[in-house]
């Protein structure tokens, strides 16, 4: 497929979803990258996520936060108010659009496709019973000396999927793929069971 379009329609949809793109939250973010003007090998390897594709956990959970908000993207925020030692409110931050990703419809299909991986797929085990948890899960190879794989391992998602309240995204680096890939998903479980009181 990636052939078939070429880097173009990837590169522009990655963009709308915050690569490339310096981020202040109000601190300055390391910026995802998706490379642009890559060779035909380059982009099958980089849509699927491997090759050069950097994303940080805080660019993965803007696309959960983007899905669950039908296609479009709010500026992530680390301060939500700024008060004064007499308990003024100084600063407030109100909600601002970033940008919209994709259409209502296309974040549709794809938050019912997140349903899968915690039906019968690679998130079973972050099932909460009662929580609609909608999520993608994400493996990387990388390059390593050591023994075995090493992978970095992520999981993002979104609860509930009828009517979104929060979006959360689990990253772990440079793990052993056979005794470690079951642990971001298995900690987003506790954080969805701690959000939700289950």
């Amino acid at each position: 497929m990636s052939e078939k379009l070429g880097s173009a329609p990837f590169e522009d949809v990655a963009e709308r979803f915050g690569f490339n793109q310096q981020l202040n939250i109000p601190l300055k973010v390391t910026e995802s990258q998706f490379k642009p003007n890559m060779s035909a090998g380059e982009l099958a390897q980089s849509v699927i996520g491997q090759r050069d594709v950097q994303a940080t956990p805080l660019q993965m959970n803007m696309v959960a936060m983007g899905i669950a908000n039908d296609g479009v993207i709010m500026q992530p925020n680390l301060v939500k108010k700024v008060i004064a030692p007499d308990l003024r409110v100084l600063e407030e931050t109100k909600p601002k659009e970033f940008s919209t990703a994709t259409t209502k419809e296309v974040a549709n299909k794809v938050a019912e496709l997140m349903k899968g991986p915690v039906q019968s797929g690679t998130a079973m085990r972050a099932n909460v019973p009662g929580v609609d948890l909608r999520v993608k899960t994400g493996t990387a190879d990388v390059p390593d000396d050591q023994p075995g794989r090493t992978v970095n391992s992520w999981v993002t998602g979104f609860a509930p999927g009828d009517d979104p309240e929060v979006a959360i995204t689990v990253a772990f680096e440079r793990i052993d793929y056979d005794k470690n890939h079951r642990l971001a998903v298995s900690l987003m479980k506790q954080m969805t069971e701690a959000v939700f009181n289950q």
